[in-house]
This record gives C-alpha cells, sequence and structure tokens, in this order.
C-alpha cells in the first residue's frame, strides 16, 4: 500500500512564461485601440461550507478570529480573497512567473543519511565564533576550532548538581515534557533551557580554562576545565540536549551514551572576521526565525554576537548553524531553483499585466478592481476544529519533482539538485469532513479541554449554500487580457469547474461555483475573447489545452474525491514511534507523490476555443480578400479612367495645337520631321483623333510651309515623287486641301519655285 499521500497536488510549472509583447504600452490614461472597460458582476455560491476569518483593526475589542468575515452582522468575502483564488488560476492558465521568497531556504538534518546531511562525517573541519552585526554588513569572527566542557564540569563550577539532576540518566527529568520556570513553557531539549537555568549564575562570562586531563582520554584531545590560572580563555556556549547522558561514561564511544559536554568558544588570538553576505544571513534567519532559540539570537547579535558553527571552502565562508551538528543548508532555495524566466522581475507576465506589482524598481497599478462579496443568506455553522498536518516544504518527496514510475524513484532529488514541484492546489471534495477527535482514545491522560487547546484552529464557517454577489471592474483591457480574465473566472467557458476560497480546503471547505454576468456586448462574444486568449498563450505554448499544467488544473478543479480516499489524506507523523511514522517509511520505501492525473486515472481538459476563432479568421480572411480584390479592380478602373481623362485632355490639347508637331525640333536645331511620310502619318494622326476627314483652312499655312521646306531639302527616296503632281506626295495633299488648292499649290513650290 503506498504510504505517501497529501490532500493537496501540484500543477506542474513550465519552465518558459508567457510575457504579453504589449506590456510595455500599458496605460490608465491612453487606451489601446481595441480596449475594453466595464463591469462583471459575480454570483458566488458556496458548494460546501466556507471559512474566510473574520478581520479587525487593532482598535477593536473584541478579536473573534473563528467567526467568519463580517460587518455589521453581514457575512462578505473580501475582496482580496477573491482576487487571489481567481488570480492562481490565470496565472497557471496563462503560464505565469512563480513567486517566491528570495530569503526562503530550507535545511535538513537527516542523521542517517551521510550523502546528503554530510557534516556527520566531516566534524574535524568545523570552527567556531560569533555572528555579529557590521556596519558594511554582517561577519562571523572566527574562534578557531571548538573545545568542549562536560557537564560534571559545569556543576563543580556552579557548586551545585544542576546539569546532573536535569540531564543525567540517574538523576534526570523527563525531557519530553515542558517544564514551568517563573510562568514560563520551556522545552528541556532546547538551549534556551539551559540558558535558562543558569541566568541567575556569573558563568557565561569570559572564563579561563585549562585541559582536562581525565576527560580527555575520552576519545577526544579538546576537552577543558574551568581553572583559575588557566591557559585557554573563552567562552561557555550552551546547545540542546537531545537525551539523557551516563555515569559513569563508557569507555568506548556509544551511541546512547548521551549528549555529555557543552562547548567553549576561545578567544581569538587575532581578530578574524569571515564576511556573511546579506543573502547568507537572510537564509539563516528563514532557517531559525521559528525556533525558540531566536528571540535570544536576536538580542546577542545586537550585543557580542550569536555563537554559531561554520565551515569553509576554498578560504570562504560554505555553511553555517546554532548548533555543533546544525541544520545543514540545500545548496538552492526553491526560488534558485527556478528557471531564468521566473526569475525576470521587471518583465510582467499577463496576471502582473491585468493585476498590477510593484518591485524595488518599478511598478503598474492593476486594472482589474474585485469589490467584497456579501451575502443575503449565509448563515454560520457550529464550531468545527482542525487538526493540519500538511508537511512542510522541505519535504523533498512530495515539494520536489521526482524522477521514477509508479511512485517510487531510485534516488531522491533535493533542493540541491532538483525542480519544485510546481503550483500547490487542494483537490476537489465531493463534501467537507472533519476527522472527530472528540472520543479519541490518543488523548491519553489529557482531558478534552487540554486536548482541543493544542489544536490547530477553531473556526465557524458559513453554512453550504451561502450566496454571494459581487463585482469586478475592468478598464482598458485588450480583448486578449479580458479573455484571459473570462477563462480564469468561468474555467475557458467550461461546466462542472470550482474555485477554491478560505481555509480548510484539505478537508473541502471553501469549494465555491462562480458564475458571471457580462455587459451584452461581452456576453455576445465571450467566446470569441477568451478565443483570443488561448491564441495569444498558443503562440508559445503550441496545444495550449492539453498541455500537462492545463490538464492537471483542470482535473484538480473537477474531479471530485471523498472522505473515504486515503490517498488525499493527510500523513501521519509520530515523534516515538519511527515505524508509525508515515513521513519516514514514505522515504525509507523511496516513494514520491505522483501527479494527481495519475493517481485518479482521469484528465479533463478544456474545449479549444481557437478552432472557432480560426474559421472566423477565414471568413474574414475570404472577406478580406475579396475586399482586396474589389479594391484592385476599382483601382484599375479608376486608373483607367483616369487615363482615359488624361489622354482626351491630351487629344484635346492636340487638337488644338493644330500641326505645331510639324515645326518640333531636337535640340540641336533639327526639326524633327524631315521627310513627306513621317509629315503624312503626324497628319493622318491628327486628322483621325480630331474626327476630321480633311485639313481645317487654319491649318493649311502650317502645312504648307513645311512643304517648302521638305522640298527644299526632299528626301532621297521621295525626291523623283515631289516633280510630278500625279505622284503620290500631291494625291495625298489633294485629300488634304482639295485637288484645285493642291495644284496651286504645286505651282507655288515646284513650278513657279
Amino acid at each position: 500500500m503506498t504510504t505517501i499521500k497529501a490532500p493537496f497536488n501540484f500543477v506542474p510549472l513550465s519552465e518558459k512564461v508567457f510575457f504579453p509583447d504589449w506590456s510595455d504600452k500599458i496605460s490608465h490614461d491612453v487606451p489601446f485601440e481595441d480596449s475594453e472597460s466595464g463591469i462583471i458582476e459575480l454570483k458566488i455560491t458556496a458548494e460546501t461550507p466556507i471559512f474566510v476569518r473574520n478581520g479587525h483593526s487593532k482598535d477593536d475589542e473584541e478579536k473573534n478570529y473563528e467567526s467568519f468575515s463580517h460587518i455589521n452582522g453581514k457575512y462578505f468575502i473580501p475582496a482580496s480573497s477573491l482576487k487571489g483564488a481567481v488570480r492562481n488560476v490565470l496565472e497557471i492558465m496563462s503560464f505565469g512567473k512563480m513567486r517566491l521568497d528570495k530569503n526562503a531556504k530550507f535545511a535538513q538534518r537527516e542523521w542517517d543519511n551521510t550523502t546528503l546531511y554530510t557534516l556527520r562525517n566531516e566534524q574535524k573541519k568545523f570552527f567556531c565564533g560569533y555572528l555579529i552585526r557590521q556596519e558594511t554588513g554582517y561577519g562571523i569572527v572566527d574562534c578557531g576550532k571548538p573545545f568542549r566542557i562536560g557537564h560534571k564540569q559545569i556543576d563543580e563550577k556552579l557548586g551545585q548538581t544542576l546539569f546532573e539532576n536535569n540531564f543525567s540518566k540517574d538523576k534526570g527529568i523527563d525531557l519530553n515534557k515542558g517544564i514551568s520556570i517563573d510562568n514560563k513553557e520551556f522545552d528541556p531539549k532546547t538551549a534556551i533551557y539551559k540558558y535558562e537555568l543558569i541566568k541567575h549564575f556569573d558563568i557565561l562570562k569570559e572564563s579561563r580554562f585549562t585541559l582536562d586531563t581525565e576527560y580527555c582520554k575520552e576519545h577526544k584531545e579538546n576537552r577543558l576545565k574551568f581553572s583559575k590560572d588557566g591557559e585557554f580563555v573563552g567562552r561557555l556556549v550552551l546547545t540542546g540536549q537531545p537525551d539523557k547522558w551516563k555515569w559513569p561514561r563508557p569507555q568506548e564511544l556509544i551511541r546512547d551514551a548521551g549528549k555529555f559536554y557543552e562547548f567553549v568558544f576561545l578567544q581569538p588570538k587575532q581578530e578574524n572576521i569571515i564576511p556573511v553576505t546579506e543573502k547568507d544571513f537572510n537564509h539563516f534567519k528563514f532557517i531559525y526565525s521559528k525556533s525558540v532559540e531566536w528571540d535570544r539570537a536576536k538580542k546577542l547579535l545586537e550585543e557580542d554576537g550569536i555563537p554559531v558553527f561554520f565551515r569553509r571552502e576554498k578560504g570562504q565562508l560554505k555553511d553555517f548553524g546554532l548548533a555543533y551538528l546544525y541544520k545543514l543548508p540545500y545548496n538552492n532555495s526553491p526560488y534558485e531553483t527556478l528557471s531564468e524566466e521566473h526569475k525576470m522581475e521587471n518583465k510582467p507576465d499577463l496576471a502582473d499585466c491585468l493585476f498590477g506589482f510593484t518591485n524595488k524598481e518599478n511598478s503598474l497599478k492593476g486594472r482589474v478592481q474585485f469589490s467584497p462579496a456579501f451575502s443575503d443568506n449565509a448563515l454560520e455553522s457550529s464550531e468545527i476544529i482542525f487538526t493540519f498536518g500538511s508537511p512542510k516544504a522541505s519535504y523533498y518527496p512530495i515539494y520536489i519533482k521526482q524522477d521514477g514510475k509508479d511512485g517510487i524513484t531510485p534516488k531522491y532529488l533535493t533542493y540541491n539538485d532538483g525542480k519544485i514541484s510546481g503550483w500547490k492546489r487542494y483537490m476537489i471534495r465531493k463534501d467537507a469532513w472533519v476527522e472527530n477527535k472528540q472520543d479519541d482514545s490518543s488523548w491519553g491522560s489529557k482531558t478534552q479541554e487540554e486536548y482541543i487547546s493544542n489544536l490547530d484552529t477553531i473556526i465557524k464557517p458559513v453554512e453550504k449554500g451561502a450566496v454571494f454577489t459581487g463585482k469586478i471592474r475592468f478598464h482598458n483591457l485588450r480583448k486578449e487580457e479580458l479573455g484571459a480574465l473570462l477563462s480564469a473566472l468561468t474555467f475557458h467557458n467550461s461546466e462542472g469547474y470550482f474555485h477554491q476560497i478560505g481555509q480548510g480546503k484539505p478537508y473541502g471547505f471553501g469549494k465555491v461555483k462562480i458564475e458571471v454576468r457580462l455587459p451584452e456586448h461581452i456576453e455576445h462574444n465571450k467566446n470569441h475573447l477568451m478565443a483570443l486568449f488561448e491564441d495569444a498563450v498558443s503562440r508559445k505554448f503550441p496545444d495550449w489545452p492539453v498541455n500537462n499544467s492545463i490538464v492537471q488544473l483542470f482535473t484538480m478543479a473537477k474531479e471530485e474525491i471523498t472522505a473515504e480516499d486515503v490517498l488525499f489524506k493527510y500523513m501521519h507523523m509520530d515523534t516515538k514511534d519511527k515505524e508509525k511514522n508515515e513521513f519516514i517509511t514514505a522515504k525509507s520505501h523511496n516513494e514520491f507523490l505522483q501527479e494527481f492525473i495519475r493517481l485518479k486515472n482521469s484528465t479533463y481538459s478544456p474545449i479549444s476555443l481557437v478552432e472557432d476563432l480560426v474559421k472566423q479568421r477565414e471568413k474574414e480572411s475570404e472577406f478580406q480578400r475579396m475586399e482586396e480584390q474589389k479594391r484592385k479592380e476599382d483601382e484599375s478602373r479608376r486608373k483607367a479612367e483616369e487615363k482615359e481623362k488624361s489622354d482626351q485632355e491630351n487629344l484635346l490639347k492636340k487638337i488644338e495645337s493644330g500641326l505645331s508637331f510639324l515645326d518640333e525640333k531636337y535640340d540641336n536645331g533639327d526639326y524633327k520631321i524631315h521627310d513627306f511620310n513621317g509629315a503624312r502619318k503626324r497628319i493622318d494622326n491628327w486628322l483621325k483623333k480630331a474626327d476630321l476627314p480633311s485639313l481645317p483652312e487654319d491649318q493649311e499655312e502650317s502645312l504648307k510651309n513645311t512643304l517648302f521646306r521638305l522640298y527644299s531639302k526632299p528626301d532621297k527616296k521621295e525626291k523623283s515623287d515631289w516633280s510630278a503632281f500625279s505622284s503620290s506626295i500631291w494625291k495625298i495633299i489633294s485629300k488634304y486641301i482639295g485637288e484645285e488648292k493642291a495644284t496651286i499649290w504645286f505651282n507655288d513650290i515646284v513650278i513657279n519655285r
């Protein structure tokens, strides 16, 4: 039977991100050419009980965290909750950037996995020192190799058996039970408890030490004891107490000998400060900030420094921590596992373009605004107790994408060498459920009140069937952007898909159905708008509807699971019995969390709307082709008409200019017409265009002058024809001006000349 399970799963994260090419043109004042502005009305129906914690101001006397968000007795879903739910879906559908905290870096202390936890085999390489804050940043004052001092020696210095009475197997206290000191609760396994024990003793200041020859015989040579005239100067540093120690000490180093030694940090012989980058300090802070030791550590940082242990590599700081075998940071933070496109902070993705963003260098105001959604019928249910058991994000069998088959990997990938699993989302449950703890035998000796006080949270959700109404106002959105918003709200206009809001999602709480009411012109074109969005994203992510990330999202938003489905419950953690600890068992079998579609053997995906868009584009293309053809024909017709008109105008000009062409000359002064045949052709052409049977009288003089010129220097081929009136030349001239007038011209030009 599979051990690894979770009430959530992941939508795989793409290495690439869709960046809109219009992001640098977004403005609240200058509209896009095809922009849309308006209001979308929302109807949100609770399909299971939902809970959004009630907020309050600092001045509120009643801080009712258990109640659903309300004002003046009227329940509402805050705008931020709605926006967050819709934005997350839009980010996934549009292949947006994953936004992770750069300071978040996990660490591990897997004692038995020496390949992963390398500190177990490298204790000779440890150094110690004090983490300090400097004007220029952070640094570690190098105190060299750490020395040790036994609990018996500390008790001797204190003048009482304080450590023996707390931490020895013979006389010690139960380290698994909390202890109250001055009305404060302490975990006796922590260093903070030890410091509380000795806070009234003057033992933590700088002291002198000498080698402890008795305890140096026990495995190590760096054992010290307090000595007034000792050759070593340093300070006592206390760390946690995982177990009790045996006395007398065993001669051989055995596992159950127990922790008997604390540390002494010697005064450095010369000041050597190892630089600590702000990035490394922030990672250190993230790892330890939730521990009980952190409050004390913060104070020490501003005083003498925080005692730390560290390793070097090639002269540089490699890693460091609060304990001797400290939590070993992974090579990479979750942010550092992302591809480069996810780290492009100043390059907005589609969600940034719609909802806005702010970073150190740039910002953009959102153009999509959600209103709170109020209900007129919401009823608050009775109190519900939740026990959350979500594995931490450092649990790599779940949070790191693994290679393997059927949920088994030959070798785990971690934050050292792997990639994050993706977008975390909870499954949709058929009904909300809560395991009944009220009669649980695991209470042991605790009363019901004591047991309940240790649970994670108590809520009072509103009952299933509550209806909330709100609005989305959008301004100056491109059609693709409006289509993306509609797709995120309606799961690409698909039926039977659900959003999730508020707390309790692991148990099926917060399942809501969102219905939209659109302006009439948008309602009529909503599929077209969503198709434009799909088409825009598909240019970078072909086959968008069947992309694995989209299929995972849609399957997780539709496939309903039940309380009986054991694969989707929290794993059991038992800190006392490792065999009952499912987290350890899963690791021992090399199990990893499989994708949801494999666990359910079911898939859902959106119906592509681009096909209709393609058909519409084809129609538009055909229409544009016909329009272009018509334009070309009209243009050709226009040019023909213009040419005809121009020709007519030129013809009229030529007609009006008469036989002036007979006198045209070249640039060198020679006449263009130098023989009768050339003149005849030009005259015939002119008569044809002028639609005249013969030469008008007003043109006769021009012709006669040309005939005088041509006869005086006749062309060799025509010379003999000029002297006979019966020749072809004079017959043509007779045709132009009549035979009678031609006879007179013959006499004037030829006979009487």
